[in-house]
């Protein structure tokens, strides 16, 4: 699991600094006189809220410090302590609470809506490990770290997930799609806001089995070189930097952060998979910032054969994206327009091939950008070493690479271009369908 989050002090913890005193909690009260932080302070359900103009119909919003339900707004009315009310008890975080149907609720769920017929079409993509990047104020609510937070279906059914980044009111992650019908929406939920909740699940499960590898290429760099770029899957296939890579070089990419590379950068994969692969899907997130004069290496070796498969942008009087893999001792070849990758934009790289019918394709961004046929076989294979951002032929990279993947089966089309869209412009597929409500408990 890898979280991105920006922490900052709390105004409870910047108020006890200032005062040189020990901190007592403000925002846990019993009557609206205890919430004078700010003026308007209201006690609800046994923490202070402040007035919110975009909170309806209350017009209050929980101080973001108040366990369990931190920055939301709140909904119901104003609840009794009195003997022998149906209404709210303290829902401090690991409480259960009642809501207005009478019914246990155990933190909140927020409904998400996914748009199949964005994401794949007509095409069903079984498993398929859906990038959800959603903005909420109602995400306040969830643990700084999304220790508390998971992925459920329509039915209440966890969904495994990959935590990337959480903020106070966003969230990105990968989970794993439950089936559903091509064209229809798929209604999903991040459950959140009681830890006692939390279910058990893997994280590397979001990555279905053909996947041999994921490298996010997010991870921090200390730097010259030697540092670890994580595989997500149960592989485990760790890369590491080769070069002089610096810290400076994780940057804003295709998905939150990848790798600048500057011609003389690459990273190394003792992988599992060399010597066994036989047909491949292997995409990887690309921009070329180079002047044209020279070729930009993609990934080299990947099958370990000494060469091949690899993948890069010829020189100006080309500009062609070249892809090549090595079978029965021929080359095979596959090109994608110049046009296609402009330099200095990110685009989605990516190459098949199939080792039943023989055939090679490059693909762009999703779209089918050339292919060609040969005797069916097996990749050639050796004990080379998988690099990328480096070919020895050509040099090193220069420019962005982020979300590396090897399958061991030539993924659908549809499935590419799902990557495209759902990765370049995720909110276009998955939004936030409505306001955080009491989820009942199991």
């Amino acid at each position: 699991m890898r979280i991105r989050f920006v922490s900052r002090p709390s105004i409870a913890a910047v108020v006890a600094a200032l005062a040189g005193c020990p901190s007592l909690d403000p925002f846990a009260c019993d009557e609206d006189s205890q919430c004078d932080l700010m003026g308007g302070g209201a006690c609800r359900d046994g923490g202070c809220a402040y007035p919110d103009s975009e909170c309806q119909p209350s017009e209050l919003r929980w101080h973001e410090d108040v366990p369990g339900m931190g920055g939301r707004c709140v909904e119901l009315e104003p609840t009794s302590t009195e003997t022998g009310s149906d209404s709210t008890t303290d829902s401090g975080s690991g409480s259960e609470e009642t809501s207005d149907t009478g019914v246990a609720a155990c933190g909140v769920l927020l409904p998400l809506s996914v748009e199949t017929d964005v994401l794949s079409g007509d095409t069903l993509l079984e498993g398929y490990p859906l990038l959800i990047d959603v903005s909420s104020t109602d995400l306040a609510g969830a643990a700084v770290d999304g220790s508390d937070l998971w992925f459920v279906d329509d039915v209440g059914t966890v969904l495994p997930h990959e935590l990337e980044a959480i903020e106070p009111d966003s969230i990105r992650a990968w989970v794993r799609l439950p089936t559903y019908t091509p064209g229809q929406p798929l209604d999903l939920g991040i459950r959140f806001g009681d830890p006692t909740e939390v279910p058990a699940y893997d994280p590397a499960a979001v990555w279905p089995s053909t996947f041999v590898g994921v490298w996010h290429l997010d991870e921090a760099l200390v730097g010259p070189e030697g540092d670890v770029q994580l595989d997500s899957t149960v592989n485990g296939e760790d890369g590491q930097t080769f070069g002089t890579m610096s810290p400076d070089q994780v940057v804003d990419a295709a998905v939150g952060a990848g790798l600048s590379f500057d011609g003389d950068d690459s990273v190394e994969i003792e992988a599992g998979f060399v010597g066994s692969l036989e047909s491949v899907t292997i995409s990887v997130w690309a921009q070329v910032d180079t002047d044209g004069t020279v070729d930009s290496p993609f990934f080299e070796a990947i099958s370990g054969q000494s060469i091949y498969p690899r993948c890069r942008k010829r020189l100006d009087t080309d500009g062609a994206i070249q892809c090549q893999a090595g079978v029965n001792g021929e080359t095979r070849l596959a090109r994608a327009p110049e046009e296609t990758m402009p330099r200095g934009e990110l685009h989605l790289v990516a190459l098949t091939y199939d080792a039943e019918t023989g055939l090679i394709a490059a693909y762009v961004d999703g779209a089918l950008a050339d292919s060609s046929e040969g005797d069916p076989g097996p990749l050639d294979s050796g004990s080379g070493t998988p690099r990328l951002g480096f070919i020895d032929e050509f040099g090193g990279h220069v420019g962005l690479l982020d979300e590396f993947r090897v399958a061991d089966t030539v993924l659908p089309e549809a499935w590419l271009a799902a990557d495209a869209v759902s990765q370049s412009d995720p909110s276009s597929v998955v939004s936030v369908a409505g306001p955080a409500t009491p989820a009942p408990c199991e």
